[in-house]
């Protein structure tokens, strides 16, 4: 019983440090929008005469292109920051069933994400997994 609750133990640890790597990867990706952002406040910055009586004003182009870059930068960042809410949860051995969702989210990532997600609703799914989460450890003060 012993040999199964260190096993469990080490799964958990290594859950948890998936999900900081899951967010960092998330996080270093949405910092790509800022391109759409940039490119947005070019476009709007220049003076660039219309060609034709049906071409779309250049504020509107500019305008659709920081917005989109504000948007996937926020999803973005907010997914990171609940990937890493996520690792400390599963650290200080609470909210299993959000780390399971997050997971789920996961999957739609390939082929890292997938495979992260699925391995963590395996192990969170474990019978000797969900009593660890039941009562979580108390936190003792060093003095």
């Amino acid at each position: 019983m012993g040999e199964m609750i260190d096993r469990d133990q080490e799964h958990l640890r290594l859950i948890e440090i998936g999900f900081y790597i899951q967010a960092g990867l998330i996080g270093f990706v949405s910092m790509f929008a800022s391109i759409y952002i940039f490119l947005g406040m070019i476009i709007l910055s220049i003076n660039i005469p219309k060609t034709g009586p049906n071409d779309p004003p250049v504020q509107l182009i500019g305008g659709v292109l920081i917005t989109v870059g504000i948007i996937f930068f926020a999803l973005g960042i907010g997914f990171a920051g609940l990937l890493l809410y996520a690792g400390r949860g599963i650290r200080a051995r609470k909210h299993r069933i959000f780390a399971m969702v997050l997971a789920g989210f996961c999957c739609l990532q390939m082929p890292w994400g997938t495979v992260f997600g699925v391995l963590s609703i395996m192990v969170l799914n474990r019978p000797s997994v969900t009593p660890l989460f039941d009562y979580p450890p108390v936190q003792t003060a060093l003095h």
